[in-house]
């Protein structure tokens, strides 16, 4: 009984502390005792641990909770329902997870909920509008403000040009450099440039593209 009463004081402590579900990853030796403690099994496959910067976030207000769960389950009832609740800014504000109301939406392809929340109040990135298969409203978004091309993205501070080496995302890339970025911008973290990204990544084909730019300014 010793394993049972570690996982439900583990539970117990996470309940106190404002979480709302338990997650976990079991051996198949392991898993009937997780389901004895009221554990289901969900999928065989690998789940992500939490970072320390996303252990050091307060937990989410109630209506956080529900907002966030509305987007991911694309209830648009419950979303009309608490809209009027919400605190101003809320709309543009990063969730518990680090991702706004539409990045989430988008992350999900909840294409129906990005609409929804650009509706009221969401503001839609270049980043956000190609992730949701929008490039007609990113192309748009760049004539309008052509600087938007440098903005900065997560943890990195990463421009597009970053996400697209990133990413691996030939077109992406192509699509950033039509809008000419400064191609000096370093991230936050790694102190590198989209070059110097593309370079560490492998992308030789992004790489190329950029050096091919850069002689052309």
């Amino acid at each position: 009984g010793i394993g049972k009463e570690v996982a439900a004081h583990a539970c117990r402590v996470a309940r106190d502390r404002g979480a709302n579900y338990a997650l976990l990853v079991a051996s198949h030796m392991g898993q009937p005792g997780y389901e004895r403690l009221g554990f289901r099994t969900i999928k065989d496959g690998m789940a992500w641990t939490f970072g320390d910067e996303a252990q050091a976030r307060p937990a989410p207000t109630e209506t956080e909770r529900v907002l966030a769960e509305s987007i991911a389950s694309g209830d648009v009832a419950v979303l009309s329902e608490i809209a009027s609740s919400l605190p101003s800014g809320a709309m543009n504000a990063s969730l518990a997870n680090g991702r706004t109301p539409i990045e989430l939406a988008a992350h999900l392809g909840r294409h129906d909920i990005a609409e929804w929340l650009m509706n009221h109040g969401g503001t839609l990135s270049v980043l956000t509008a190609w992730d949701l298969g929008w490039q007609d409203r990113a192309l748009a978004l760049l004539a309008a403000s052509p600087e938007r091309v440098n903005e900065r993205h997560g943890k990195y501070s990463a421009t597009l040009l970053h996400e697209a080496a990133l990413r691996g995302d030939i077109e992406f890339a192509r699509f950033a450099l039509e809008a000419s970025p400064d191609l000096d911008i370093e991230d936050a973290i790694h102190n590198s440039t989209p070059l110097g990204w593309a370079r560490f990544l492998g992308q030789d084909e992004i790489a190329a593209l950029i050096e091919e730019h850069d002689r052309a300014r």
